[in-house]
C-alpha cells in the first residue's frame, strides 16, 4: 500500500503519464545530457589548446587534479537540466514537482542530514586511524577549494537524484502500481551506470552496491513523499568519497586524502561489505527518524 505522501508526490504525473511521453522525455534528457556535454568539451579546447587538450580529456577517466575534477562534476549540469526540461515539455507540469512539496522536501534533507554528517564523520575518523591514507592535497589549497566542490557534488547528486528517484519513479508510478517497476527499474539502471570493467568481476559488487543504495534511496522517497532525504544521504555519502577520504585510481582531484591502494590492486568485498552495513543501519534509523 502507497503512503498517502507519497500518493501526493506522484499525482502532478498521472495526468500524462503515457509511456510514449515518458520515452520522449527520457530522449531529452539524453540529448540534453550530451548537447551540454558537448558544450563543455568544446569550450575546453581553447582553454588547454591543441597540444594538451587530448591529454586532458583522457585523464578524466581518473581525475586525480582538481581541474580534471571540475570538467568531470560540470558534466553532470546536462543531467540535471534534463528532467527540469522534460517534466514540463514531457507532461505539462512544473519541475519544481520533481523534489515534492516544497516544506516536507526542507525538513527531510535537514534532518537526514543531521543524522548523517555525525555518523560519516566517526566513520572517517575510525578509518583515517586503522588504514592510515596517503595525503592527496595540501589542506590550504583543499580548503580553497572547498566551497566550489561542495556546490558541484551537489548539482552531481541533485542531477542523479532528479533522474533516478524523481523522474523515472514519478512517472512510472504514475502508470504502474507494481514497486518492481517503479522503484526496482530505475534502481537497477543508476546501480549499472557504477560498473567498473577494471575491477572484473568485482566490478558487479558495485554495480550491487549502487542498486542497493538507489533502492533505499527510492524508499525514502516513498516514505516522505519528496527526495530530500534522498539526496542527503546521496551528498553526505558522495563528499566524504570524494573530498575527503578518495579511493586511489577513482575521483580523487578533490581529495584531501586518498587510500593507500589502488582500486585495482584491492579486493572490494570486504570495504564494500562494511559499507553496506553501515548504509542499512543508516536507512533504518532515517526511517524512525523522518516518520516523527
Amino acid at each position: 500500500m502507497r503512503p498517502r505522501a507519497f500518493n501526493t508526490y506522484i499525482a502532478p504525473a498521472q495526468p500524462y503519464a503515457q509511456i510514449w511521453r515518458l520515452l520522449v522525455g527520457l530522449l531529452l534528457i539524453l540529448f540534453v545530457y550530451a548537447a551540454a556535454t558537448a558544450v563543455i568539451f568544446v569550450a575546453l579546447y581553447p582553454i588547454k589548446g591543441p597540444l594538451e587538450y587530448f591529454g586532458f580529456i583522457m585523464g578524466l577517466v581518473k581525475p586525480s587534479t582538481p581541474a580534471a575534477m571540475t570538467v568531470v562534476l560540470l558534466t553532470f549540469v546536462g543531467m540535471f537540466l534534463g528532467p527540469f526540461i522534460a517534466a514540463p515539455a514531457c507532461h505539462y507540469r512544473s519541475p519544481f514537482t520533481l523534489f515534492g512539496p516544497r516544506a516536507p522536501f526542507l525538513r527531510s534533507f535537514g534532518r537526514a542530514l543531521a543524522v548523517l554528517l555525525p555518523v560519516y564523520v566517526i566513520s572517517g575518523a575510525i578509518y583515517y586511524t586503522s588504514e592510515q591514507p596517503i595525503q592527496n592535497m595540501d589542506a590550504a589549497d583543499w580548503m580553497w577549494i572547498l566551497p566550489m566542490a561542495l556546490f558541484l557534488i551537489l548539482i552531481q547528486i541533485s542531477a542523479e537524484e532528479l533522474l533516478f528517484r524523481a523522474y523515472l519513479p514519478q512517472q512510472l508510478a504514475a502508470r504502474f502500481r507494481s514497486g518492481w517497476i517503479w522503484a526496482v527499474i530505475p534502481s537497477v539502471i543508476f546501480g549499472l551506470l557504477h560498473y567498473n570493467p577494471e575491477l572484473g568481476a568485482q566490478g558487479w559488487l558495485v554495480v550491487l552496491w549502487a542498486t542497493l543504495f538507489g533502492l533505499m534511496a527510492v524508499d525514502l522517497t516513498r516514505r516522505t513523499g519528496n527526495i530530500g532525504a534522498a539526496m542527503a544521504f546521496h551528498f553526505v555519502n558522495n563528499c566524504f568519497a570524494m573530498l575527503f577520504i578518495a579511493q586511489s585510481g577513482t575521483l580523487t582531484g578533490y581529495a584531501l586524502f586518498r587510500t593507500q591502494a589502488d582500486i585495482t590492486e584491492m579486493d572490494a568485498t570486504g570495504g564494500l561489505l562494511i559499507e553496506f552495513v553501515l548504509m542499512f543501519v543508516l536507512w533504518r534509523v532515517l526511517i524512525r527518524v523522518l516518520s516523527r
